[in-house]
């Protein structure tokens, strides 16, 4: 937000218009941070979730590619096959700590606190 970098964030769960999925367009600042945290308040394990890789192909189809790509979701065969595609292309970064084992939030920091056990488990 600092910098005024501008990123548009997708999210595999259903969406009524002429995107599948709920989808923020690109944009910078805090009015984008401000509509991101709103966009991320509203979501319910009620959602409808589509497959997180028929997202990416419906991404790269319409053409919403931007030149760096996050992917934060789990690493399988599938994902893998498109990041590396994407990759001789864009520069594509998996972030595949959600999945990890929870020794993550073994954080020293968070033990002395007694903030650790107010963490919600993924």
């Amino acid at each position: 937000m600092k910098h005024n970098i501008p990123y548009s964030v997708s999210i595999n769960l259903r969406s009524f218009g002429s995107t599948p999925y709920l989808q923020l367009p690109s944009g910078t600042g805090k009015i984008q941070f401000q509509k991101t945290m709103v966009m991320l308040a509203k979501i319910s394990d009620k959602n409808a979730k589509m497959f997180y890789e028929e997202m990416l192909l419906n991404m790269e189809s319409t053409g919403q590619l931007p030149q760096t790509i996050v992917l934060i979701t789990h690493e399988n065969e599938k994902v893998r096959a498109v990041a590396q595609k994407w990759s001789k292309q864009y520069t594509v970064i998996m972030d595949t700590a959600s999945e990890g084992s929870g020794e993550e939030w073994n954080n020293p920091v968070l033990k002395k606190t007694g903030t650790d056990s107010s963490i919600p488990s993924a």
